[in-house]
């Protein structure tokens, strides 16, 4: 294959916004199922900014003046997903190159045959003019991007080694203007700022998810990178994409926060946790005229009971869950109202089991309740690429950051670098 070769992923697209840092982009191999209604319940969003690009999928308003364009089928969808996790809380924003070597090249003393794209990086388009690579601005922390694969850049995976590479800049904004091709040579140097995938790494069939995790840099007070730091890395996850045996959605769990504890809060150390998920019915209105949310506080009847559904057991650091757990989901669920809990087992040095009989969580693990409303709003980022509570498919719900203090605000205050990314593993066929 040559340097022309067209890898077909020229075609991503922003669609989404911007809640608490975390992009959302979406290609058109893959439409995202429809986003859940959004019940407001008159706490305002908070940190999110539309930027308004256009669906690709989209069609131009007919004025009735020309003539009915032949309807569009769509790409045909790729037999293979991957998707990239900005997931390092204390990394810049940063571009994106992909190259591809021949499969015996060492790739420390070669240039690529082909790099994506031919000008500029991958990076968040500019909505004023998406096509303009000068304009294009870095990925940031929180970001959960689906690369959209066509025939091309699937063979490219059969045969080549393909190397995902970052940049600090947007190569088409240099003085000297250059490509993710030319840029190769300034970066391969870095281990970390690259990782290699062998030919037939990513398979048909395959849900791959790439994470950039860790810090670049030494722990602060916050905890969010651990008690080494310094841990920076690029990792490559194949997620679960069989239907579970029971439910209607199929949840894995991701745990990529090193916060260690706080002995000046007395929280204790994120590293060996249970993983609750709490799907909450959408509010009904009560007899007085108020939603159940209110209800809750004033103690009226009418709120929906509690269900728990564990998802995760004992994990720690860099775990994810080798399978899937089946959740049969409301068909009123609400996903703003829902909640992900988390349960420390290890108290003042003491291991406790988490667990009731009757599947809640123990009122002797410390709880950490987290509210899923900044990251599940319909316009924050997340549900516009596929990830949230969309029965038929497998999502992979990752926990990111710092956990002092734990909990997010209903409004989305908080700790700023605490993310709950939902990704999108897969279709069920």
């Amino acid at each position: 294959m040559t340097k022309a070769m067209r890898w077909g992923v020229s075609s991503l697209m922003i669609i989404g916004g911007i809640s608490l840092g975390a992009f959302a982009g979406c290609s058109d191999d893959e439409e995202p199922g429809p986003a859940p209604t959004d019940q407001d319940t008159g706490v305002p969003d908070t940190g999110i900014v539309d930027t308004g690009v256009p669906d690709t999928g989209a069609t131009p308003t007919d004025t009735g003046t020309d003539t009915p364009d032949t309807p569009d089928t769509g790409p045909k969808p790729a037999d293979r997903a991957v998707t990239l996790a900005f997931a390092a809380p204390d990394m810049p924003g940063r571009f994106v190159c992909i190259g591809a070597f021949a499969s015996t090249a060492d790739v420390t003393t070669s240039d690529p045959a082909s790099a994506l794209p031919s000008t500029g990086a991958l990076g968040i388009p500019d909505p004023s003019a998406p096509e303009d690579a000068t304009k294009t601005t870095a990925f940031n922390y929180g970001a959960v991007v689906p690369v959209p694969l066509n025939d091309t850049a699937i063979a490219a995976l059969k045969v080549f080694k393909v190397v995902l590479y970052l940049l600090d800049e947007n190569p088409a904004k240099l003085a000297t203007p250059s490509d993710c091709a030319k840029e190769w040579k300034n970066v391969r140097s870095d281990t970390k700022r690259w990782r290699a995938v062998d030919p037939g790494t990513v398979a048909a069939g395959d849900s791959a998810l790439v994470s950039f995790i860790g810090c670049q840099g030494a722990p602060d007070a916050t905890g969010t990178c651990g008690t080494a730091g310094n841990n920076f890395e690029i990792r490559i996850d194949k997620l679960a994409t069989a239907k579970p045996a029971t439910g209607n959605i199929g949840f894995q769990f991701l745990h990529l926060s090193q916060f260690p504890g706080s002995t000046a809060s007395g929280a204790p150390s994120w590293q060996g946790v249970d993983i609750y998920l709490m799907p909450m019915k959408k509010p009904a209105t009560t007899d007085g005229g108020v939603t159940d949310a209110v209800a809750d506080v004033l103690g009226e009847t009418g709120a929906p009971a509690l269900t728990f559904e564990k998802i995760a057991d004992n994990v720690k650091y860099k775990d994810i869950t080798t399978s899937v757990t089946g959740v049969t989901l409301p068909a009123d669920v609400d996903p703003e109202g829902s909640y992900l809990v988390v349960a420390p087992r290890v108290v003042s040095g003491a291991s406790v089991k988490c667990s009731n009989a009757d599947g809640r969580p123990s009122t002797t693990c410390p709880n950490y309740t987290l509210p899923l409303r900044p990251f599940l709003n319909p316009t924050a980022g997340y549900p516009r690429v596929g990830g949230g509570f969309f029965t038929n498919t497998n999502q992979v719900i990752a926990l990111v950051g710092s956990g002092v203090p734990p909990t997010l605000g209903d409004g989305g205050a908080g700790t700023p670098s605490l993310r709950i990314p939902f990704i999108r593993a897969s279709k069920w066929p």
